[in-house]
C-alpha cells in the first residue's frame, strides 16, 4: 500500500509524469504578448508573432497558414485583420 501512495503523490509536474520545469515553461510561452516581431519576417510578421505566442516554430506557423489557404474561407481577411490589430514589437516596448 506504501507504494500505491507514493505512485499517487504529486510532486507538482504535469500528469503525463514529465519534468515541472516543462508545465512552467509551457504557461510562459502562452503567456507573452501577442506582437509582430521585427525580427524573423517575411511579409507583416503575422505568423511569426503567432508563432512567438503559442510557442511554435516560425515556418510551421507559416506551413499551417499555407495549408489553411487550401481551405474555403476568410484566412487572408483575418491575416489582414490581425496585421492591422498586432501591434509592432518595438511600439509596444515604448508603450510598456
Amino acid at each position: 500500500m506504501a507504494e500505491g501512495g507514493a505512485a499517487c503523490r504529486s510532486y507538482g509536474g504535469n500528469s503525463r509524469g514529465e519534468d515541472p520545469a516543462a508545465d512552467v515553461k509551457e504557461l510562459t510561452t502562452m503567456s507573452r504578448k501577442l506582437v509582430r516581431p521585427r525580427d524573423n519576417r517575411m511579409i507583416a510578421g503575422v505568423c511569426s508573432g503567432l508563432a512567438r505566442r503559442f510557442g511554435m516554430s516560425a515556418g510551421m506557423m507559416r506551413l499551417i497558414f499555407v495549408l489553411s489557404c487550401l481551405l474555403p474561407g476568410p484566412q487572408f481577411l483575418i491575416y489582414i485583420a490581425l496585421w492591422i490589430v498586432m501591434p509592432n514589437e518595438n511600439r509596444y516596448a515604448t508603450v510598456r
